[in-house]
């Protein structure tokens, strides 16, 4: 079938067209890549260049790869760097401008003109996001024999790889750290002894000969610092003339140091051991709900900072702390597998309740029950503990599922008359006075750890 004559001429005038634009928009997909960028676009008005002023300018898209099929670059940052070789001497006073942006809708060289920076040293370097988009315009004066070279290369970030697996694992033990007698000992006696060694380094800063509240003692202090610094390697030697011309013979200096260096590690472990006791542990050895509520939210915050600085796509880095929310929801301290036998058996109950309610021995004991007249000798006032609880486990049309509420009520209630019971017994009295030595009365237990799981159990 022969091509029509206006597709024919149309047909170069479109490659034109596809060439001409794609000279000065150019695109960079896969990486690490380099890129030699061509002479540009003419372009006049640019904001924030002089008046009628023409600038050559050219326009790169970046492209970074999917998240779905490239999860394994997630602690990766995607480099790109911009060098400029200047062929003649004559146009190396010409200064070269370029935008970093993402904004597609705006021309070539339209940036506004507080988002333009101006080339130093002739290189440029910005790290971006290995799955972002990002679009580079440079406008510079025209020069046939200028080179301008982009490269992008992807770079691995070992710390925020640290920083992810740290708040996944701080988000999971949260609970169990700030419940752990062991935590706080174990912080506070490290902050104690870190406490000790600073109190100590001040006392011996005030016994300096200067002025304690002149000017001019930050500027002793530094220099003393400083001069310390330089003369570090003789500062071991004097301390031994010193010690030597005291009386202490030079075979004690070494065990002498290491000494003082444990008395003062166990001063602050003291220190952060009687701060526990203190403000930590209620009078039962226990760590106060308060204290424990604290700082399991503040690990939480700490954790969840840490899995959104894990990386720079802060989009991904979301979704990976919504994950780790979730997982760390569902294998709480009770556990993934009880929460899901739990399901599962509520779901079975629910299937159940629906097959006896629509069977023909509910409907038939239905009517029963409801045609039973009033003076029915099957009928009689219940008394109080007389109720019938129908067993959760047999299946019976009669059984009734509970509340946490109305169960608990039910227990104390039972408990109450059992202990009635026992203690109106006549064995009990006598083997209670027998050994009235062993019987121990233990303090109420504090229920507001209790209540808080109950108000923040998906946490």
């Amino acid at each position: 079938m022969p091509i029509p004559r206006r597709l024919r001429l149309a047909i170069p005038l479109l490659a034109f067209f596809f060439f001409s634009t794609s000279a000065d928009e150019l695109s960079v997909v896969s990486h690490p890549s380099k890129l030699k960028l061509p002479s540009g676009r003419p372009v006049e008005g640019s904001p924030g260049s002089r008046p009628g002023s023409v600038m050559t300018c050219n326009r790169v898209h970046i492209h970074g790869v999917s998240r779905l099929r490239h999860p394994s670059k997630y602690a990766h940052s995607l480099k790109v760097h911009l060098s400029v070789a200047q062929g003649d001497a004559l146009f190396r006073i010409q200064t070269i401008e370029l935008c970093f942006h993402r904004n597609a809708s705006i021309g070539v060289g339209m940036c506004p003109p507080g988002e333009w920076q101006k080339l130093s040293k002739n290189s440029w370097v910005q790290s971006m996001s290995p799955y972002g988009y990002g679009i580079l315009d440079l406008r510079m004066l025209p020069d046939p024999s200028r080179t301008i070279e982009i490269s992008t290369e992807e770079e691995f970030l070992f710390h925020r790889l640290v920083f992810l697996i740290l708040g996944m694992i701080m988000m999971m033990m949260a609970r169990f750290v700030s419940e752990s007698v062991v935590f706080y000992y174990g912080g506070a006696m490290t902050l104690g002894i870190m406490v000790v060694i600073l109190m100590v380094l001040f006392q011996g800063m005030r016994l300096l000969p200067t002025g304690r509240r002149s000017s001019l003692a930050i500027f002793m202090y530094s220099s003393v610092v400083g001069l310390g610094a330089f003369l570090l390697r003789y500062v071991s030697g004097l301390l031994r003339t010193i010690l030597v011309e005291i009386g202490i013979s030079e075979d004690m200096h070494n065990p002498l140091g290491i000494l003082l260096f444990v008395c003062l590690i166990l001063a602050g472990a003291w220190f952060g051991y009687w701060g526990v006791r203190k403000f930590v542990l209620t009078e039962d050895g226990l760590v106060d709900s308060g204290v424990a509520y604290f700082v399991e939210w503040a690990i939480y915050i700490l954790s969840a900072v840490m899995i959104l600085q894990s990386s720079l796509d802060t989009l991904f880095a979301a979704e990976v702390l919504g994950f780790v929310i979730i997982v760390s929801a569902i294998t709480r301290t009770h556990g993934k597998s009880r929460f899901l036998r739990r399901l599962f058996r509520r779901m079975i109950k629910s299937v159940h309740r629906t097959q006896v309610r629509t069977s023909p021995s509910y409907s038939s004991h239905a009517e029963y029950s409801r045609f039973q007249s009033p003076g029915s000798p099957n009928r009689r006032p219940r008394m109080p503990f007389e109720e019938n609880y129908y067993s959760t486990f047999h299946r019976t049309p009669e059984r009734r599922e509970f509340s946490k509420e109305e169960w608990d009520i039910i227990t104390k209630e039972h408990t109450n008359k059992a202990l009635k019971d026992l203690v109106s017994s006549r064995d009990f009295n006598q083997w209670a006075l027998a050994n009235v030595d062993r019987i121990v009365v233990t303090p109420p237990q504090d229920h507001r750890h209790e209540r808080r799981r109950r108000i923040f159990g998906w946490l």
